[in-house]
């Protein structure tokens, strides 16, 4: 069974974040944490906000463990989701 992302009433975003956060508190197996959040970025979103929810945590998870450089390279990703979600929002405008 898989989820339609344009059908779901739900954040996808969220399931995929908290299953990745019990590998990460509950099994401390910081293996399948990440790849549970590899899995999430692959997924489709109804918005890109959600993809970049997933990326946050995934940041955040890395920066918790106190992986430096995958926190700052995520970080960047972000940035970039940031100003493709903005330039959509700019696109969708009318011409006045």
């Amino acid at each position: 069974m898989t989820i339609e992302p344009k059908k779901a009433t739900g954040k996808l975003s969220s399931l995929w974040i908290d299953f990745a956060k019990f590998y990460e508190t509950h099994e401390q197996d910081l293996t399948n944490c990440r790849l549970m959040f590899e899995k999430a970025v692959k997924s489709d979103y109804r918005t890109v906000d959600e993809l970049a929810s997933v990326w946050a945590e995934y940041a955040e998870m890395e920066l918790r463990h106190q992986y430096y450089s995958i926190f700052i390279l995520f970080y960047f990703i972000l940035f970039y989701l940031f100003l493709f979600s903005l330039s959509l929002e700019i696109i969708k405008k009318p011409f006045n």
